[in-house]
């Protein structure tokens, strides 16, 4: 039963800082989808304030034109395009969630500040993918962190909520709305039995980022196979990014090519056709490396949507060991025991309903439309 929020006539604006064009499919932009959605079904109307690499638009509105030059482009995005967005257009909103571009440079603050002037009754959210998120960045982009560290605070003062998806409570003094990531619907797959499959097929899906720990993965698969493995196995690693090249070099060296395969990135038909195939789904295995004890991913999400037990190492506020269908291994960097994991998928496939039973949980306590309903109750209450 859904409560009644008093909304009638209410505008969220959404502000989604990132190339839609380059994303349409990713995680990021599935989220972005779903979290629009969910306030349209808690009984808002919704804006979305859009960037691509031609443009930035509210629909067929257009406020800012991009170079067709990619670094000044990049320049434009995060320095000059935000003085032209602080137009009277976007200041008549109830609520303003922002999605924080990292680093944070002042242009941002100064476009929150005017948001939050014109806009005396509205409430401005901020949302970070995670926090603390410095050392997410890449070299180049921690040396403008660490320049601009000052205006975190800054950024803070015109801000009266914070999404991270982590633990905090407060945060700069703004209270931490306490969410996890949700997922935008689709997916939740009926009736998918393997329990009398002879080869154990386990799927992960990545933008091959060093905290997503895909080396731990292979290398648990080299010693499994290296010492006599009793069950067959195939591992599909599906997406690319910055450690791509790293994980298809030690798959060689430890000559895993016929057992761990790089399908590059799949959306859509394809992707689903993978997770049909697959027993079992890797989340991150590295979030330590990055400083974090727990997280909540948005593939995770995905992985149960579609009915499929996953593998974690840090701990996700929505899935407990009791749950049956969470397999927690260590945050550190060993390799996974792959023997461990083979076990767990042969107790998990006893109950033959287990890929309902998983779809369902999702579609129950994970959907962005219940994470939205949980954040506005909070807000209410503040």
């Amino acid at each position: 039963m859904k409560e009644n929020f008093e909304v009638a006539g209410q505008k969220v604006l959404l502000v989604l800082p990132m190339f839609i064009d380059k994303n349409v499919g990713t995680g990021i932009w599935k989220k972005n989808v779903g979290i629009a959605s969910a306030f349209k079904q808690n009984g808002y109307e919704v804006d979305r304030l859009e960037f691509s690499t031609k443009d930035v638009r509210i629909g067929a509105k257009v406020f800012y034109v991009f170079s067709r030059n990619r670094v000044l482009r990049r320049l434009q995005y995060q320095f000059l395009c935000w003085n032209v967005l602080a137009d009277p257009a976007l200041c008549n909103y109830s609520f303003v969630w922002f999605r924080v571009p990292v680093p944070i440079v002042g242009a941002y603050c100064r476009f929150l500040k005017m948001v939050r002037n014109a806009s005396a009754s509205g409430r401005v959210i901020l949302e970070f993918g995670a926090y603390p998120y410095a050392n997410e960045l890449t070299f180049f982009n921690k040396i403008l962190y660490n320049i601009g560290r000052r205006l975190e605070g800054r950024l803070f003062n015109h801000a009266d909520f914070v999404v991270t998806y982590c633990e905090q409570v407060f945060l700069h003094g703004k209270p931490v709305i306490p969410i996890t990531n949700g997922y935008s619907g689709g997916y939740c797959h009926e009736g998918l039995t393997k329990s009398g499959s002879s080869k154990t097929t386990i799927v992960c899906v990545s933008s091959f980022q060093r905290w997503h720990g895909i080396d731990r993965l292979i290398n648990g698969v080299g010693l499994y196979v290296a010492g006599n493995a009793s069950v067959e196995v195939e591992v599909l690693l599906v997406g690319d990014g910055e450690e791509f090249d790293r994980a298809k070099s030690l798959i060689k060296s430890l000559s895993l090519e016929g057992v761990v395969f790089l399908l590059g990135r799949k959306f859509g038909i394809e992707l689903e056709e993978i997770y049909a195939r697959s027993h079992i789904a890797i989340g991150s295995l590295g979030a330590h490396r990055i400083g974090l004890n727990s997280l909540c991913s948005l593939k995770v999400r995905e992985y149960l949507a579609f009915g499929l037990p996953v593998v974690l190492s840090s701990v996700d506020r929505d899935l407990v060991p009791e749950s049956g269908f969470v397999h927690y291994v260590s945050a550190d960097e060993h390799p996974i025991d792959l023997h461990q994991v083979i076990e767990f998928v042969k107790s998990v496939y006893k109950n033959p309903s287990i890929s309902t039973h998983i779809s369902n949980f999702a579609r129950r306590s994970l959907t962005w439309d219940s994470k939205i309903r949980s954040a506005l109750r909070f807000m209410q209450d503040q």
